[in-house]
């Protein structure tokens, strides 16, 4: 029989930094304590309980663990090549604890899976994915919503590019009329007729087989120009709770290079998770979580109530919220993932099963990059630089303190400006705007107008939040921003 599976993980409340030395910097020696919310045992017969932690691959001298000054705190003591972050400690509607710093250690150096090492029994900590992230590697590597600084565009240099994340074609079984054209018909009607910058096709992964898969990619390559990007997908459905339980709402791979053909209908969503991790994660690959509202009108499990997944919140980078008037409104889908700990942002798509890509309606996902290409749309749907909108023309996008981008999370104590920027094409007039936050609860509601301006206003949360703005246009349409997280 299967084991027990493992108790919960340890959440970590804090961090002490001690710069042992005096030098000033992060240097071989200094100390990092870290505080949880239970006793830990190191090497304990319960694995549960030992810590995880995430390797890169240069060795460096390594550093080591002992116990604390009590039981829920373990010290950790850094090496000659002491590049440590310590992450994690985002926890919606909890604040640091009396005496805590929230963890803002993020240098540029990684280690060996062996580097870290328990002084108490002198074996490698466990490699695997880490309930507690505590990571030891390169920033540029580690998503930006777990607070470490990435590259992303000026905010002057970022041009706003329009699309559509779902859409199916000929591959799927369900299409009908023009919508049984091939990738290639879809890509070539989104770009030439509806004029729309980029779309992913994401064919059923169940009504794919090897030859129409490598055919996608093949006429992908063929319809990139400078001006639109295709990118390559499927949508996972018929993955089940438990094997033979209920079946899940549906999941899209945007960016994906290999189709998983043999599991679409057995994978459990955990087996789903897995795989994107390991296989579609690497590569550059996002995943969408598709039209919350079906679990509702279908009797699909909403992905086991978007429990978090620690692991897969780093590749769970979409959700669809299309506005307050739609069915996937974000109360259905958006709101509670915030509030479960995802790292989403909202995205506005089609589904096309009848053809009228990108031009069925006016909606639209916006993203914001410098160069318009399938590596920079990929990296700013991971990162949250997206918006979601229901007008053609519409965009919108946040900042954090001037310079931080929507997607980002701030740590530290005190007030976070976040500052609101709405453009229209057509000259639409903006006339509200709101800032969610925990619970969906509305932070900031005031009147704006102008088809194009910015409205700067200033949150000070005293717990781990996060923040998103919903423009609405005079005319009822709406546009949603990604989130700003703000870590105390």
């Amino acid at each position: 029989s299967n084991p027990p599976p493992p108790g919960p993980a340890p959440t970590l409340l804090g961090v002490h930094y001690y710069d042992t030395d005096g030098s000033g910097g992060v240097s071989a020696g200094d100390q990092v304590a870290l505080s949880f919310d239970v006793s830990i045992q190191l090497n304990g017969a319960d694995p549960a309980r030992d810590l995880v932690f995430v390797t890169g691959d240069t060795p460096g001298a390594g550093a080591t663990l002992s116990g604390g000054a009590t039981a829920s705190v373990v010290s950790l003591t850094l090496g000659t090549a002491p590049q440590l972050s310590v992450l994690g400690t985002y926890q919606v509607g909890v604040g640091p604890g009396p005496g805590l710093t929230p963890a803002t250690l993020g240098l540029s150096a990684a280690a060996l899976p062996t580097a870290f090492t328990n002084v108490n029994g002198g074996t490698p900590a466990r490699l695997g994915d880490p309930p507690l992230r505590v990571y030891l590697g390169d920033p540029a590597s580690v998503p930006a919503y777990q607070g470490v600084a990435y590259t992303a565009p000026a905010a002057a240099a970022a041009t706003v590019y329009r699309g559509n994340l779902h859409a199916h074609t000929g591959y799927s079984a369900d299409t009908s009329g023009a919508g049984t054209l091939p990738p290639s018909g879809a890509w070539t009607y989104a770009r030439d007729t509806a004029m729309i910058d980029l779309m992913a096709v994401t064919d059923h992964l169940d009504n794919l087989d090897a030859t129409e898969w490598a055919n996608t990619q093949t006429q992908a390559a063929g319809e990139q120009r400078a001006t639109f990007v295709a990118l390559t997908g499927f949508e996972w459905n018929h993955g089940r709770v438990t094997p033979g339980g209920q079946y899940i709402n549906h999941c899209n791979v945007i960016g994906a290079l290999t189709a998983p053909l043999t599991i679409a209908d057995t994978d459990t969503l955990a087996e789903f998770y897995a795989h994107c991790v390991s296989v579609q994660y690497p590569v550059g690959a996002v995943g969408q979580f598709n039209h919350p509202s079906f679990s509702d009108n279908n009797g699909l499990d909403r992905w086991n109530n978007l429990a978090y997944d620690a692991p897969a919140d780093k590749f769970m980078a979409l959700i669809t919220c299309m506005g307050t008037g739609n069915q996937d409104r974000p109360d259905r889908g958006y709101d509670p993932a915030l509030d479960n700990g995802w790292h989403v942002s909202p995205t506005s798509n089609q589904d096309n099963h009848t053809g009228l890509w990108g031009d069925k309606t006016g909606r639209r996902t916006g993203v914001w990059v410098d160069v318009l290409n399938v590596p920079n749309v990929l990296k700013a749907l991971r990162e949250g630089r997206v918006f979601s909108s229901s007008d053609t023309d519409a965009s919108a996008r946040m900042f954090a303190n001037v310079t931080g981008w929507m997607g980002s999370t701030i740590t530290g104590p005190g007030a976070v400006n976040l500052t609101v920027e709405w453009a229209d094409g057509g000259g639409q007039a903006a006339s509200n705007l709101k800032i969610y936050t925990n619970g969906g609860a509305v932070a900031v509601d005031q009147a704006i107008t102008g088809a194009a301006g910015s409205a700067t206003v200033t949150v000070n949360p005293t717990v781990d939040s996060w923040f998103y703005a919903l423009v609405t246009q005079a005319d009822g349409s709406s546009i949603f921003t990604a989130p700003i997280y703000v870590d105390r």
